[in-house]
């Protein structure tokens, strides 16, 4: 199980891009700290699949995706 989580909320990304929230939840990551970090695909307000990948990239750590099981 997960020691915490960080729920990001702001209102400046309601109708954001992906560059805009990979931003933003790097800058919340590297705050709080990580070991691992856990992404889906969508959300209630559009379908952004590259974000994981962009905030591999932010972060500097190895992204795995589309895992299954």
């Amino acid at each position: 199980g997960a020691d915490k989580a960080v729920h990001v909320e702001d209102d400046d990304l309601h109708g954001t891009d992906a560059l805009g929230t990979s931003l933003e939840l790097a800058k919340a990551i590297e705050k709080y700290g990580y070991v691992l970090v856990v992404c889906g695909m969508a959300s209630t307000v559009g379908w952004m699949g590259v974000l994981p990948a962009m905030l591999a990239v932010r972060l500097g750590v190895p992204e795995v995706s589309l895992l299954s099981e």
